[in-house]
């Protein structure tokens, strides 16, 4: 799971870019697992994935207004 948001990390332009030269940056991987794993440790995943399964398209919010 952390190699997975790792690399979502780097995607998303968040953490540290992974790839150098054509290669992977094992180092820079290793430091965009310690930040996801940094998100689980503290509960932003937890709250995000708890607001997505309160969210309700029929009712107002942030999205749909």
């Amino acid at each position: 799971m952390l190699l997975n948001a790792a690399v979502a990390l780097h995607v998303a332009g968040r953490g540290d870019s992974i790839i150098r030269g054509g290669a992977i940056d094992y180092a820079a991987l290793r430091a965009n697992a310690g930040l996801a794993a940094d998100a689980l440790d503290k509960g932003a995943v937890a709250a995000v994935l708890e607001a997505v399964r309160n969210f309700r398209a029929d009712m107002p919010n942030r999205v749909t207004g």
